[in-house]
Parts: C-alpha cells; structure tokens; sequence
C-alpha cells in the first residue's frame, strides 16, 4: 500500500495523492516523487538533499568505485538474496540501479528503486520491470508492500537511525527479508572536513555484526544470515605491511592475481577464509525476516490525527 510519507494516511490515486494531509505525490522527470515539502522547508535536511545531488552528480560524472569492482559487489549481494522468482523487491537507496538490474536479470517480478537523488533515478526511467521512486529512506511512502528489501550503503548515511529502520519494516510484508549491507568497522576520520572531506553528510556511523544483529531486532526483526565482504586490495592485513619483505611479496601478489580475467575486482567474490587471509573487510551484510509490525507511539499519533 502506498502512504503519505507526512502522516502515513493512505494515498490513492495517479499521481498518489493523501486526503489527510494534502500532500500530493509529483512526477519529476518520469520518476514519482515523494519528498515531502517540510523536508524541502527544513534547512538542514534540505542541505541534506542537496548534498547528494551534489555527491550523486560527481558519481555519475565519474564513478567513485571502480565500474568494475561495484559490478562484482552487486553480483555478489545478489548472490546472497538467492531466487527472486516474480519477488515484489524494493532497491532502496538504489544509487545507479546496478543492483535492480541484476535482480530483474534473475527474474524478480518488480524492484521499485528509490533513491533520494533524482538525478540517479532519471537514468532508470522506461527499464523494463523497475519503477524508480524519490524519496527519502527515513519517510518510505510504502505499508506491507515488498517481499524483500534490499539496500547497499545506505544505512550509514541517513540522519535517523532509528527511522530507516521504522520505514524498513513497515514497508515490508509479514515475513519479508530485508538484506541490508553496510560499512565494517570503519573509521570515520576520513569524512570529517577537517581531514579535506569536501561534503558536509556522508557516513555518520559504522557497524559491527553484534550491534547491527540488536538494532535489526530491536526493530521487529528475526535474524538469519550474515556474511563479512567487500574485499580490496587496498586494505591489506597489517601482517602484510610489518616488514618490506612481506609488502614486496603482497604487491607482487596483488599484481599477479590483477593480471588474471576479473582483475583485481576479482578479489570482491573469494570466500572470506581466502580473502581473509590477505585483506581487511570492509563491508558485513545482514538478513533478517520481519516477525513483528512496530507501531508509531501515541504521540506521534496523536500528532498525526489517527485515532
């Protein structure tokens, strides 16, 4: 079901429109948008729209992850989804829709791409069997829609935490998977402008698998499955890098296996036991199925008119 991302009352019609409120959804481009207008009217979270106009103007403008290594990335969480036969699937936060296209390439019934950047979305507009959608992954305008949601780098980046989580869940079906992958352990110095960060939002938190799996939980999850990836070779093991013999022999390594057919991109889809043994992980994907609605509290209610 489709609802008003302000108040959550229902939104029928084409463009969706809420009786409720008044909002109406816009069609900007051929993508349907539902940004709401107090999220254009607050400053800081207009600044936080603008910031990735900005930051998805510059991707596209030239990639900030190798085209090729992205493409290995995507396979491999698609991988990890399994069959998607005629699944209902929601790509949020879906960036260049590399994703929604090898979920569509393996047989998903639908993937709705929402991203928050219409400029991202333009490029998905008339590709069969994807609907891309704008919108912000804190005021998801779906109830009980999608047999599965997928996001890829997206939880780090949002203002609240606890809202994309809400909006997950809320947006999924009883039973439905969300398959969610984040940054793993990352340090967060690099994106503070005192170390030459030029954007003012970019990731404002990491994770680690025992906080992830509690926060899923917390949020009405049951979880099943996690897997550490996003393996480069720019993150050697600091075994590699204590003496020049063993650097010499690591870059010797890595150049080799960059000669071979996948190049170095290649090295995103070894096993963790082998990957492991060379670099760091950067990236840890969670599954979890919803066992659980969560509903709004009384005061939020009461705010919105529902009775």
């Amino acid at each position: 079901m489709i609802i008003c991302p302000s108040c959550s009352a229902p939104m029928p019609g084409n463009p969706p429109a809420c009786r409720s409120c008044q909002f109406s959804a816009v069609l900007r481009d051929g993508v349907t948008s539902f940004l709401e207008p107090a999220r254009q009217d607050n400053s800081i979270e207009a600044a936080y729209s603008e910031n990735y106009d900005v930051i998805s103007a510059l991707d596209l403008k030239q990639s900030v992850i190798p085209p090729e290594y992205a493409e290995k990335m995507n396979s491999v969480m698609a991988d990890y989804v399994g069959d998607v036969s005629d699944a209902k699937i929601c790509d949020l936060g879906c960036g260049r829709g590399m994703l929604s296209r090898i979920l569509v390439e393996r047989g998903a019934g639908s993937v709705t791409a929402v991203d928050i950047s219409l400029q991202y979305l333009r490029k998905l507009t008339g590709t069969p069997k994807i609907d891309p959608v704008q919108a912000n992954a804190e005021a998801l305008p779906f109830q009980d829609e999608f047999d599965l949601i997928v996001s890829t780098d997206v939880l780090e980046h949002v203002l609240n935490a606890g809202s994309f989580y809400f909006c997950l869940n809320r947006a999924l079906r009883i039973n439905g998977r969300a398959i969610v992958r984040v940054p793993y352990r990352e340090s967060l110095m690099p994106y503070s402008p005192h170390m030459g960060c030029p954007h003012r939002f970019v990731h404002f938190r990491s994770f680690d698998r025992p906080l992830l799996k509690q926060a899923f939980r917390n949020a009405g999850f049951e979880i099943t499955g996690s897997r550490i990836c996003g393996f480069f070779f720019g993150r050697a093991k600091p075994f590699w890098s204590r003496t020049q013999r063993r650097m010499d022999f690591y870059i010797k390594l890595r150049d080799r296996i960059s000669a071979w057919p996948g190049g170095a991109s290649s090295v995103a889809g070894w096993p963790y036991w082998l990957a492991g043994l060379l670099m760091e992980p950067v990236e840890i994907i969670i599954e979890a199925r919803k066992v659980a609605n969560l509903e709004p509290s009384l005061a939020v209610q009461a705010r919105k008119g529902v009775s």
